[in-house]
Formats: structure tokens, C-alpha cells, sequence
């Protein structure tokens, strides 16, 4: 007596999807970097990824980015790189796979054409601006000595804050001393021989150290 094994087989009815859209690379967030990197993942392999496939979300004066190239990984995540962009505010991807060109082995169409990015990355191309800078006291310093306390605000957190960047004068012989203070704030000491002497600060960044 023989017996036959029928086997069927029946292909995959289920599609891939994808499972995120988060920042990438070794940029820190925010950036001020021109280029940043998001990598899109799905839950299977597919095939057909291009550039024409995702677009960019941009909110506050962010504007003319540019998404310049989709590496493959390993079929089932994908390094889109972003660059050309302008200003300031935060930039998302999104999958709009509105032709049902991204498909799986079995060459079906993803679940979901539409998929925005879980991450965003918070662009900051426009340095810190100097919003006010005036003098909060004048402090005893040793014999015969005075020091006039300035403090400078920002716009926003400012790093690289040097004696460089300040220029002082007045009646007699004044010098900055020294710069110190983090994030928004620096207070600046200027030197001064007595109580009553005048002097002036002056903020200068020349070379745009200060990001």
C-alpha cells in the first residue's frame, strides 16, 4: 500500500510595516550640524526603498532640507541621510509609500503607506544673541581694589564664553578679571582701583566663537 503526502504551501498573506523612524548617527540632540540621519525600520525585509518614498516634516523656521540618500542595512532597516537645511526647529521623516512601490519577498504592499518619524531631531543653526548686558554690583576686592560684577544674558545656552569676548575701560586702570557662569548667563568681574570709578564693558564676538 503507498501513501502520498500532499504538501501545500501558501504564501505569506501578511505584509511588512514599519515598526519606527528614530534619529541615528553620532550627532548629539539638538545639532547644529548641516547632515543628520534617521534609520527606518519594518518588520520583515523589503525591497524597492527609495528616496521618493519618505518626506521631510520641518516645523519652526526650518526650511529647504533635502533628503540626498537611502542605504540599505540589512533589508529590514534602512539609513535615510538628510542635509541642505536652514534655520532653526525640529525636522522629522516620514514614509509615504503612496504607489505601494515597497513590498516583501512575497511582493505584497505594506500595511500602512503612511508612517511618521517617532523622533525628531531639533536643529540649531542660529547662534546665541546677547539680549542685555549691565552691571549688577560693585564688590570690595582686596586693599585699594573694587570689582564692578557685569552680567551678560543670551538667547539661549551659550558655550565658548571668553575675556576674549569682552572689552572693558574706564577712569584709571580697569581689566577683566575674569568670565564665568553656564548656560544662559556669564557674569564678567572688571577690575577697578575706587568705589566711585567708572567703567564700561563691551561685548564683541568677532570670529563667532560662541555657539
Amino acid at each position: 500500500m503507498k501513501l502520498l503526502l500532499i504538501c501545500l504551501f501558501s504564501a505569506s498573506t501578511y505584509s511588512a510595516e514599519v515598526t519606527s523612524i528614530l534619529r541615528s548617527g553620532l550627532r548629539t540632540n539638538p545639532t547644529n550640524a548641516n547632515t543628520v540621519e534617521f534609520t527606518v525600520n519594518f518588520s520583515e525585509e523589503v525591497f524597492n526603498v527609495q528616496i521618493s518614498d519618505f518626506r521631510l516634516n520641518a516645523m519652526g523656521s526650518l526650511r529647504s532640507g533635502q533628503i540626498v540618500d537611502v542605504a540599505t542595512l540589512d533589508n529590514k532597516a534602512f539609513k535615510v541621510d538628510v542635509r541642505y537645511f536652514q534655520g532653526e526647529g525640529s525636522l522629522g521623516l516620514a514614509l509615504q509609500d503612496t504607489d505601494q512601490s515597497i513590498v516583501d519577498a512575497q511582493n505584497n504592499p505594506l500595511t500602512r503607506s503612511v508612517f511618521n518619524s517617532s523622533q525628531t531631531w531639533n536643529i540649531d543653526n542660529v547662534g546665541p544673541r546677547a539680549l542685555s548686558l549691565y552691571k549688577t554690583a560693585t564688590i570690595p576686592s582686596g586693599v585699594s581694589r573694587y570689582i564692578d560684577r557685569y552680567m551678560i544674558r543670551f538667547s539661549e545656552a551659550a558655550y565658548n564664553v571668553s575675556v576674549s569676548n569682552f572689552m572693558a575701560s574706564g577712569n584709571g586702570g580697569v581689566y577683566i578679571q575674569s568670565v564665568f557662569g553656564s548656560g544662559n548667563y556669564r557674569y564678567i568681574d572688571v577690575v577697578k582701583r575706587n568705589f566711585n570709578d567708572f567703567t564700561y564693558l563691551y561685548f564683541r564676538d568677532p570670529g563667532r566663537m560662541i555657539t
